[in-house]
Formats: structure tokens, sequence, C-alpha cells
């Protein structure tokens, strides 16, 4: 997909939160989810964190997607706030997946396999990062 630019006046502001878990003898673990949608100029949006917004605010949004865009970075234009996407996971998948693909060359001929397929999904977290970074770059410009 490709990502792409676009500014404009935010409209249909709205915030989703889930929260599953559960906890059982006094143990366990809840999370809780955000989703806040909203469209710039019509154009529906997703941001799969919280964000302070408001309608009628003037924002800038670097993405991706044919209908709904997915945001990887925003500047409101209003506030003067910026946010993106954390590429934090994608940094750990790509480690995890590099060493893992290095220790299976000590597994030959197995781990020939082994180490083609981690780095191949080394190589897409590489391009995840590098996507969230170029966002972050067009929304400066």
């Amino acid at each position: 997909m490709t990502v792409e630019k676009l500014s404009g006046v935010v409209s249909s502001y709205q915030t989703i939160s889930s929260t599953s878990g559960q906890i059982k003898n006094g143990q366990g673990s809840i999370q809780t989810t955000h989703k806040t949608h909203f469209r710039v100029d019509n154009r529906p949006c997703v941001y799969l964190q919280l964000l302070n917004l408001n309608n009628g605010d003037n924002v800038t949004v670097v993405g991706e997607g044919a209908g709904e865009i997915t945001v990887l970075a925003l500047r409101n234009d209003t506030t003067h706030m910026t946010y993106s996407v954390s590429a934090t996971h994608w940094w750990i998948g790509l480690g995890v997946c590099a060493l893992l693909a290095l220790c299976g060359l000590t597994f030959l001929p197995s781990g020939l396999i082994m180490t083609l397929l981690f780095g191949a999904i080394a190589y897409y977290c590489y391009t995840q990062v590098e996507k969230i970074k170029g966002a972050i770059q067009m929304l400066s410009q």
C-alpha cells in the first residue's frame, strides 16, 4: 500500500475503547485497547491509539489505505501536537528474528530454511520501521 498525506478539518471524531481479560483467584490480566475514528475533509481515518482531537481541528495526516486511512503520523495544526505510531514492537521483532536467523545458520541443512524464514520476517519488520520513519518525515514537509 502506498503512504499518502492529507490535510483538512476533523469531523465525526470518536474514540472506541475495548477491555478484555480475566481475573481468577485474585490474579490475571486485563488489556484495554483504543481506536480513534475521525474524518479529515470527509475521508475516514483510524488511529490505533488515543488522540487529543476535537471536531473542527485542522490536521495533517500521513497514512495508508485504499478507503479508510490507517494513520501512521498526525500533526494537529490547531494545538501543535504531533503523534506517530510506535516502532518499538517492530524493532523488537527485527532483533528477535535476526537473532533466530543467525542461530539457524548453526543447524545446517534444516537451519537454512529457518534462516530464510526468519530473515524474511526480519526484513518485513525493517520495512515497517522505515515506513513509520518515512511517514514522520512526510509530516514535517
